[in-house]
């Protein structure tokens, strides 16, 4: 599987092969046995323990 990114942007996703890259001018990262997950982020918070003052720091 290929993932080509511009900046922060996934530009392209295809078979390995199947998606042209430059690879003279481009950075390779091979993620084999790794895991890829656009968007991830810590979600833990404590609702209960956010005060009204506070609850737009916690969200």
């Amino acid at each position: 599987m290929t993932i080509v990114l511009q900046g922060d942007v996934i530009q392209s996703i295809g078979e390995s092969g199947s998606v042209t890259i430059d690879a003279q001018n481009d950075t390779t990262v091979d993620a084999r046995g790794k895991f890829i997950i656009p968007g991830l982020w810590d979600a833990h918070v404590h609702l209960p323990l956010c005060t009204r003052t506070r609850l737009q720091d916690c969200l």
